[in-house]
This record gives structure tokens, sequence and C-alpha cells, in this order.
């Protein structure tokens, strides 16, 4: 079963968004959709149901010119994403 704190590795993610794993990596690398964190014993990026969730629906709220939406959910992400810092 599958909750919002339900991981995935970069591969699993690329086939959730869409996205290939370099596309994944260079967003990361950028800061437009970096990783949660890191599995300790591999270094393999981890990513987050609800953090990708967030960040495709802040690219949606981009994409349709809605910046008070992209806004708060970029605020969003950021809150979750230091979470796990």
């Amino acid at each position: 079963m599958e909750t919002e704190q339900t991981t995935y590795s970069i591969k699993q993610a690329a086939e959730l968004t869409g996205l290939s794993a370099p596309t994944l990596r260079y967003y990361g690398s950028v800061g437009i959709c970096p990783a949660i964190a890191r599995d300790e014993s591999s270094g393999h990026r981890i990513y987050r149901r609800d953090y990708l969730a967030l960040k495709i629906r802040y690219w949606q709220a981009v994409e349709a010119g809605d910046k008070e939406q992209a806004g708060h959910l970029a605020h969003e992400a950021i809150s979750l994403a230091q979470q796990f810092r």
C-alpha cells in the first residue's frame, strides 16, 4: 500500500513523473526537484511520493500561469524538503 511517505528510487520517480532519470538528476542539481534524501548505504537519491506530487502540481500551476498557487506550492515543497535534510 502506498502512502504519502512512500519512497522511490530515481528510476521509479522517473517512471511516475514521465521524466528521464538524467532529467531528474539535472533538475536536482539546479534545485528544481531535488531528491528528499540519499540512501545512506548506497548514496542513491530517494524521492517521496508527497514531494513528487507537490513538484508536479507546482509545475502545472507555473504552466497555467497561476503565480499565487505556484508560490504557495513552492513554499510547501521547500518546507517539506527541509524536514528531511
